[in-house]
């Protein structure tokens, strides 16, 4: 396998140590000696960088003088003459942006060189300086002058208080010479190619710059456009950042800096704001116009492909990071032994750049991709597999023509007729035990060949076949799933056929049922994790993302259980919790038991609707469907916990964005239990920080052992006082040229008792608004069921009233409602409506 060094260089670190070095320097920002913490993750970053550079060498290292390390590397064969290195660590730095803090630091190298010196030691050749989120590596002879120069004062000055030697820190600052290049630890860190560049000034030599290939491609211009190109500064639209970087690769002459304007690139015609000192010295690590015909060619289509990359990630298109590519491949042991790499046929018909696979070598790997560029890329990866492009999702349709029978899809393998690779369809044939291992695009797309939006889904062969399993159809990932499972049918697999796939939670949703359905009268779940979806770069940390292993031989199951992971900063990984999904089936749902009771009248002519209970909607869009009768409404959007928040509310007047539920005397407590379930249950599991795991859990209909004329009281006051409770009395609302009386009927007090308070406090508005006016109807309900009301009710209640009208401290009325809302979630939770 090749790798982004130079021939003579050689992988020095595994992921996991630059990994550990990462997570070291973040968490020495929180300790409590932040420079010993730094000192002591660069000191073993580089002992073990170098050793591994030169194995047939001593390293040695301490901290002679007072310094922060000082590392010697001793002669062998593969090294002719030692050297020294020299350490300096700092608690936070602007390296990258202050000429004053690197020249800073470099006042007290000087200092310790020249003590080193004196001392009769040998003098490092390089020095390597760290803090927090940046390194550089500078090699001492940059500083030989100064160190020499007697006329600065040594003597009156420590290494730590050098800097207050003016002249010596102006002079630093001023000298372009010993600017070096500042690497930037948290985006891209090469910690490889970093202690190469190390060892070539620790040794006297320039450091051996790199040839950019199809492999790396991608990782350099990450790097580029992190470390140089930096914020949206430079004007330039991502096809421009591209274009740029792949014309400097090619060593277009112009492309230079301009000699008046500072931070200025000159590029064509084009003046562009960047850092041209970091632009230059970033390009010094690389070979730039020093490549053949062909070796442009591949160059410049690569830069396509980042193209191409950047602008379809609407498809769901993400890269696995190694941490989980390894977690999954633990799991993928546990079920089918050590041996399973070798013992299977393995199939990843979404490889992208193999990064599932990379890592790891195989006795029979297919894999394949859409995108023929993603293959040359990744050409040096899995030398051993065979790889093809591939549109899993339309190619070889007749496979799944009717009437298909295993030893007709025999007949076709044996013809040569598809596209697959005859060595995949003859293992197919011969029922081979197979995996298919692969994270299939998320999103809802269309064949995934370029499109700019989520439509289109029917374009897909898979998609057509899939017809009538709901919402299934139309997730690229589940059109993966069902393909694969029918390439089990189609060759009449019984045994031996496994899957395990990277996707989105799909199994408790009722707009999925029937594939679920389908899906586990074929196969059966056996094991799987869930990880955060922010693990994945540039996705949302609201959601999970779970593996799963399926085997062929359906059990009917409707419930899944997986161990929730989450990585830690030293990149281990740790359980979470576990989570266990069930698959709901529509007409089980709360919205379902909820809608049993929904009025049957007449629509209400000249009712108001808002955007949001109050404001007159600026759409067009209205769903509202207010009936006769009418005294409040229930807004709902899914029936989900991901939906419970912002979407879940009540209102005095009916809102066209979502459904609005008319409220009714006759379904009341309907709409106050599941307002307040939903609302409850959410609020306990976002203290929980579980919102990521539990977001896509369905609410079901509640059982009969539930709903006690306490749990309806409780859910009753509860709906009153909720953040999402948004009922309210208006006067004189204007509405399309109408004035309106809006009544909140969810005021829970007598019209009695608010003429006798707003006489008390000589409040004539609320008074005469009381006067000739009736109760309201949630007031009726908990008059006739007072009885009903619990402890916890009633000191919401009892609160609530204080707060109004006796200034009582508001976090009392919280803690109380709290309470009251917790105590409604968990017997939801305990009798499994969630």
């Amino acid at each position: 396998m090749s790798t982004r060094y130079a021939a003579s260089h050689h992988r020095l670190l595994s992921r996991a140590q630059t990994d550990s070095f990462i997570a070291a320097l973040d968490n020495a920002r929180t300790a409590q000696d932040v420079e010993k913490a730094i000192e002591q993750a660069i000191n073993s970053l580089l002992v073990a960088g170098l050793q591994a550079a030169h194995p047939d060498s001593s390293v040695t290292h301490d901290y002679r003088h007072s310094t922060d390390g000082y590392i010697t590397v001793g002669s062998s064969p593969s090294l002719a003459q030692p050297y020294a290195l020299l350490v300096e660590a700092k608690r936070d730095l602007d390296f990258s942006g202050s000429r004053r803090d690197v020249a800073t630091v470099l006042t007290q190298v000087c200092h310790y060189l020249r003590a080193i010196g004196r001392a009769g030691d040998r003098v490092p050749t390089v020095t390597v300086v760290c803090d927090t989120d940046e390194v550089f590596a500078i090699p001492t002879t940059v500083l030989a002058g100064y160190i020499a120069d007697d006329s600065y004062a040594w003597d009156k000055h420590s290494a730590s208080t050098m800097h207050k030697d003016g002249s010596l820190l102006a002079a630093l600052i001023k000298d372009s010479n010993v600017r070096p290049y500042v690497h930037d630890i948290a985006t891209g860190f090469d910690a490889d190619m970093f202690i190469w560049a190390v060892d070539a000034m620790g040794r006297g030599d320039k450091p051996v710059k790199v040839a950019v290939n199809a492999a790396s491609l991608e990782h350099v211009f990450t790097r580029f456009k992190m470390e140089v190109l930096g914020t949206d500064a430079t004007g330039l639209k991502n096809k421009d950042e591209i274009s740029l970087f792949i014309d400097v690769l090619r060593g277009s002459d112009d492309i230079f800096a301009h000699p008046k304007k500072a931070n200025t690139l000159l590029w064509g015609t084009k003046h562009i704001t960047v850092d041209t000192y970091r632009f230059e010295r970033f390009w010094s690590q690389y070979v730039v116009g020093d490549y053949t015909l062909a070796e442009l060619k591949s160059l410049t289509e690569m830069g396509d492909v980042l193209l191409v990359d950047t602008e379809r990630r609407f498809s769901g298109d993400f890269w696995t990071p190694p941490r989980w590519v390894d977690k999954a491949h633990e799991y993928i042991e546990a079920a089918l032994g050590d041996n399973w790499k070798q013992d299977y046929v393995v199939v990843d018909p979404a490889c992208g750049t193999l990064n599932l696979t990379r890592d790891y070598l195989f006795g029979e790997l297919y894999s394949s991709t859409l995108f023929q560029e993603e293959l040359d890329i990744a050409a040096d990866y899995n030398p051993e597999a065979t790889k093809f492009q591939y549109d899993f999702l339309n190619d070889d349709m007749e496979l799944h023509e009717d009437g298909m029978t295993p030893a007709k899809a025999r007949e076709l393998v044996r013809s040569g007729k598809l596209k697959m690779p005859q060595g995949l369809a003859t293992a197919l044939a011969d029922n081979k035990p197979v995996v298919f291992f692969a994270n299939p695009p998320y999103g809802q797309s269309g064949s995934g060949q370029g499109r700019t939006h989520k439509a289109g889904v029917n374009n897909t062969a898979v998609g057509e076949l899939m017809n009538g399993l709901g919402h299934a159809r139309m997730e690229l990932y589940t059109q993966f799933i069902w393909r694969t499972k029918e390439l089990a049918k189609v060759f009449g697999y019984t045994s031996d056929f496994h899957f395990f796939f990277f996707n989105k939670t799909f199994l408790t949703s009722p707009n999925f049922g029937k594939f679920v359905n389908e899906l586990t009268a074929e196969f059966t779940y056996c094991d799987g994790f869930m990880l955060n979806a922010g693990e994945f770069n540039g996705t949302s940390s609201a959601w999970g993302v779970i593996f799963s292993h399926f085997e062929i031989g359906g059990t009917n199951q409707r419930e899944f259980t997986y161990t929730v992971l989450e990585s830690n900063k030293d990149m281990s990984i740790d359980t979470l919790t576990e989570w266990t999904g069930r698959s709901v089936s529509k007409g089980e749902t709360l919205s379902d038991w909820v809608n049993d009771k929904a009025s049957t009248a007449p629509a209400a002519a000249d009712v108001p609707v808002t955007k949001n209970g109050y404001d007159e909607p600026t759409s067009k869009t209205n769903r509202a469907n207010p009936k006769q009768g009418g005294i409040a409404y229930l807004g709902w959007n899914q029936c989900n916990v991901q939906g419970s928040d912002k979407y879940v509310c009540l209102f005095s007047m009916p809102q066209g964005r979502d459904s609005s539920y008319t409220i009714t005397k006759d379904n009341l407590t309907r709409a106050a239990v599941t307002f307040s379930i939903r609302r409850a249950v959410q609020e306990v599991i976002a203290e929980q920080k579980l919102l990521w795991v539990r977001d896509k859990d369905i609410f079901t209909r509640p059982p009969e052992s539930l709903l006690t004329p306490e749990f309806i009281a409780d859910c009753m006051v509860y709906s009153l006082f909720d953040r999402q409770s948004n009922q309210t009395s208006l006067r004189n609302y204007e509405y399309k040229g109408r004035t309106y009386r809006v009544v909140n009927e969810f005021f829970p007090w007598s019209k009695k008792s608010m003429i006798e308070l707003s006489q008390r406090h000589h409040n004539r508005a609320v008074e005469a608004d009381a006067t000739g006016d009736t109760d309201r109807a949630v007031y009726g309900w908990l008059a006739d069921h007072a009885r009903d009301v619990s402890p916890e009710a009633d000191a919401v209640m009892s609160r609530a009233w204080q707060v109004v009208w006796y200034d009582l401290y508001y976090e009392d009325f919280r803690a109380v409602r709290k309470a009251l809302g917790d105590k409604i979630a968990h017997a939801a939770m305990d009798a499994g409506v969630i």
